[in-house]
C-alpha cells in the first residue's frame, strides 16, 4: 500500500510540475508574442517613414521577442504537452505561430529595411519600374 501511495504521489507531482512548467512557458510566450505585435507595428511605421536607424533598433528588439517565444515553445516539456489530449493541438498551434513569426522577423523583415517605399509609390499615375526591379530581389 505504501509503495502504491508513493508511486501515485510521485506521478501526480510530476504531472503537476509538468503542467505548471508548460503553463508558465505558455504565459511567457504569450507575453513575448504580444510584445512582438507592438514592435511590428512600430517597425512598419518607422519603415514607411524612412527612419531606418530606429527601424533597425526596433527590429533587433522584435527579433529578441520572437526568439524568446520560439525558444519557450520548443523545449521537451512543451513537446510532451503537444502530445496530450485536450490541449495538445492548442500548444502545437502556439508553437507554429511562434516559429512563423520568428522566421518573418529573421528572414523577411530585415530585407524590408533596404526597400525605399517612397520610390515605389506611383507618381503622375506611373510606377517607377526601375525602383520596383531594385526592390524585387528582397
Amino acid at each position: 500500500m505504501r509503495r502504491a501511495l508513493l508511486t501515485a504521489l510521485v506521478l501526480v507531482s510530476a504531472l503537476l510540475l509538468g503542467t505548471g512548467w508548460v503553463g508558465i512557458r505558455g504565459w511567457q510566450a504569450r507575453n513575448h508574442l504580444g510584445n512582438a505585435v507592438g514592435l511590428a507595428r512600430a517597425l512598419a511605421e518607422q519603415v514607411l517613414a524612412g527612419d531606418t536607424g530606429q527601424a533597425r533598433r526596433t527590429l533587433a528588439a522584435l527579433q529578441s521577442q520572437t526568439a524568446a517565444a520560439r525558444s519557450g515553445t520548443g523545449d521537451p516539456g512543451w513537446w510532451l504537452g503537444t502530445r496530450t489530449p485536450l490541449v495538445g493541438d492548442s500548444l502545437t498551434a502556439v508553437r507554429q505561430v511562434a516559429v512563423a513569426v520568428d522566421d518573418l522577423a529573421r528572414q523577411v523583415f530585415p530585407e524590408l529595411l533596404g526597400v525605399d517605399f517612397g520610390a515605389l509609390l506611383p507618381r503622375a499615375d506611373r510606377v517607377d519600374l526601375a525602383a520596383l526591379r531594385r526592390a524585387a530581389p528582397g
